[in-house]
């Protein structure tokens, strides 16, 4: 079995740290000690603490996101309403799992107006998220991606955080992912 590269131990050393200590706490001397890497290999391999700490969110997202993604394709042949009505099942769960995670992000997020290497990273993020929905949402339909699939996309991913913000303030009194595919199902019959 072959050892993990310096580069993936301090991924993932920094992945253990957003979720154990934040964003705006975790340090290089941290990660170094999640990692088991020299603190030299910080600048080596990223460049700097701070692209390390954007690295280590967006492949936390990117997790994430797979994840939820393995839901949509694991319900196999159901139609569109059942395949998003499951997706939004998960959220509750997804959120509880990832809310280390999700602390990080908002950090993160409200660090991204003073520093340009944290807007531009969680940025694209965001653009990495839309292609992903965009292509999950044209799966679902069986229809090719268009315009406006790209801005339903933008829509998903704006739900997906205007809940994930909510419930880390309020779950229990946050609509489900499932309450809200239930109310737009309900009112699109009318």
């Amino acid at each position: 079995m072959s050892k993990r590269s310096n580069r993936d131990a301090l991924l993932e050393g920094a992945l253990r740290c957003l979720q154990e200590r934040g964003y705006a706490h975790t340090t290089a001397r941290d990660i170094v000690a999640a990692s088991g890497a020299n603190l030299g290999a910080i600048g080596y391999h990223y460049g700097s603490t701070e692209r390390l700490l954007n690295a280590a969110l967006v492949e936390g997202f990117e997790r994430w996101f797979r994840e939820l993604a393995q839901v949509i394709l694991d319900v196999g042949d159901a139609n569109e309403l059942e395949r998003l009505t499951r997706i939004a099942a998960e959220l509750p769960g997804t959120f509880e799992r990832n809310r280390p995670l999700a602390r990080a992000f908002v950090e993160a997020l409200a660090q991204a107006d003073h520093s340009e290497e944290i807007r531009a990273a969680l940025a694209e993020s965001y653009e990495w998220a839309r292609q992903n929905v965009a292509t999950l949402l044209s799966t679902i339909t069986g229809q090719a991606e268009t315009p406006q699939t790209r801005v339903a996309a933008s829509v998903v991913v704006a739900v997906f955080d205007g809940l994930l913000l909510q419930w880390l303030v309020d779950p229990a009194r946050t609509p489900t992912g499932t309450d809200l595919i239930q109310t737009v199902a309900t009112s699109t019959q009318r």
